[in-house]
């Protein structure tokens, strides 16, 4: 509502990053952003801002190869979210 998006939030990291070299930024969001972009695109996006890492939280790690290949690629780290309840299978994708 307060036009707040993708867009804003890059610039931000931009900003910050202009000032501060060593703080990580580390974003927290939803896969649909980063598709609608594309993998590639936004990881390009994200690397030109200066993030460092993401926490994408309807990710799977089942469907996560190809974000996780793009990010990768600009050495942007894909951080998981684990429960009480994942088992060992799931924590070793």
């Amino acid at each position: 509502a307060a036009g707040f998006g993708l867009r804003s939030t890059m610039d931000l990291a931009r900003e910050f990053r202009k000032q501060d070299d060593a703080t990580p930024i580390i974003l927290m969001g939803y896969l649909n952003p980063i598709e609608s972009l594309g993998y590639d695109a936004f990881a390009d996006y994200a690397a030109a801002s200066g993030v460092d890492g993401l926490i994408v939280v309807d990710c799977p790690p089942e469907e996560a190869a190809p974000l996780v290949e793009a990010l990768d690629r600009v050495s942007i780290s894909l951080i998981r979210l684990a429960t009480p309840t994942s088992d060992d299978a799931r924590l070793k994708i």
